[in-house]
């Protein structure tokens, strides 16, 4: 008890800040894509270009200067509802030499609703995750 006493009063008597302040720095934002369907996740795919899941079943491929979008995957099996879906997405790290993509999506086994990590493979003759 005594320690966590000593702790608290320490953390007290500094003064701790909490927040990073910039005042010579302005940032603006720039609508690059519209009209998407509950966007989760993303990864840099290029210099210019970002891929992303949507909790519905897609991974899209966003060309951030011109605004294409190309669709890559679309998964008919996702439990998409509540926080459920296609979510988490990561490229391995060294993409695209080993063309691999990692997701994790929510799945149906009867009516409750599992979780697991696929392997995609990118396929660029189809400009597709398989």
């Amino acid at each position: 008890m005594r320690v966590f006493i000593l702790i608290t009063f320490l953390t007290q008597a500094f003064d701790l800040q909490s927040q990073i302040w910039l005042s010579e720095t302005q940032l603006d934002t720039l609508v690059v894509a519209e009209g998407l369907e509950i966007p989760w996740d993303m990864q840099r795919w290029g210099e210019d270009t970002i891929i992303f899941t949507e909790r519905g079943g897609d991974i899209k491929r966003l060309a951030v200067n011109s605004g294409v979008i190309d669709t890559l995957f679309n998964s008919s099996d996702v439990a998409a509802e509540g926080q459920a879906g296609l979510m988490g997405l990561q490229l391995h790290p060294d993409f695209p030499n080993d063309p691999f993509a990692y997701v994790a999506m929510c799945y149906y086994v009867g009516s409750n609703i599992k979780l697991r990590i696929d392997r995609l493979t990118y396929n660029s003759t189809t400009d597709s995750l398989e």
